[in-house]
């Protein structure tokens, strides 16, 4: 068990409020800690914390111009270490939202969806062929969805809402194609002692395949592969931790191989 700090970070508005805001996004937060929102001295919201960044849902409407505050403090802990946020000021909007942009091409098996065109803190409603609905509350005018569950062939329908002005979009209807084969991963140079590797082009929810070989200068040329792990990628570049230490030493070159899988593609 380790003291409490005496300080708390400073809790930081993200997302640009309005009017039609119904919930705030808070970071620089502290799991455990409470967290408390105020319009002045009436208090808005109060939450535990779970996450560092994480949406606080607003227990009343909020006006153009009004400023709110956000502090955390720890519970049960005398006294308090605590932290105070920079106050915000909440902007207008116009009347009404346009309908959503989704990056196309959407494909079967990828976990992601690019939006634009949104209202910061706008409701974000995806539905799919099946009636499967996912959501989220837009921290910004741009934004990467991740799913659950992987996309399947057909279409989806996104709308952005603001329910505290009765503000709907149209829905913006996009063809889901079929599955495509992912990009070849890009293992990045590693040091063997670190045990650690980078891997760049990879898509979220794939499914990331190492493999080691050593050159045989019996044969010249690498020797046979072997297995050496499995993980799964979150998109972008990705740092890995090796079950074991791969070349370096005395012993033959060694290299690492790596595939990425989507579904039943690799």
């Amino acid at each position: 068990v380790v003291p409490a700090p005496r300080d708390l970070p400073r809790p930081v508005f993200e997302a640009v409020l309005n009017q039609c805001s119904e919930s705030c996004l808070l970071s620089g937060l502290v799991p455990g800690a409470v967290v408390t929102v105020k319009r002045g001295a009436t208090v808005l919201a109060t939450e535990t914390v779970q996450t560092p960044r994480q949406w606080v849902r607003l227990g009343a409407s909020v006006s153009v111009g009004t400023t709110l505050s956000a502090t955390q403090s720890l519970p049960g802990v005398t006294p308090s270490p605590a932290g105070w946020s920079d106050q915000v000021t909440l902007v207008d909007i116009e009347s009404g939202v346009a309908k959503p942009t989704v990056g196309e091409p959407l494909t079967a098996c990828q976990s992601t969806i690019n939006f634009s065109r949104l209202v910061s803190t706008a409701l974000v409603t995806t539905d799919l062929d099946d009636g499967t609905r996912y959501s989220w509350y837009a921290p910004g005018e741009a934004f990467q969805g991740l799913l659950p569950t992987p996309l399947k062939p057909g279409a989806i329908r996104v709308r952005q809402q603001l329910p505290a002005c009765g503000y709907t979009s149209a829905d913006a209807k996009v063809s889901v194609g079929p599955e495509q084969k992912p990009p070849q991963p890009r293992p990045q140079a590693f040091c063997p002692e670190s045990q650690c590797i980078v891997v760049d082009g990879l898509v979220a929810g794939a499914t990331v395949s190492f493999s080691t070989a050593s050159w045989d200068n019996n044969v010249g040329g690498w020797g046979p592969e072997t297995p050496l792990m499995v993980a799964g990628a979150v998109g972008g570049s990705q740092l890995f931790d090796l079950p074991q230490v791969v070349g370096g030493g005395p012993g033959p070159i060694a290299i690492i191989m790596v595939r990425q899988t989507l579904c039943t593609l690799t």
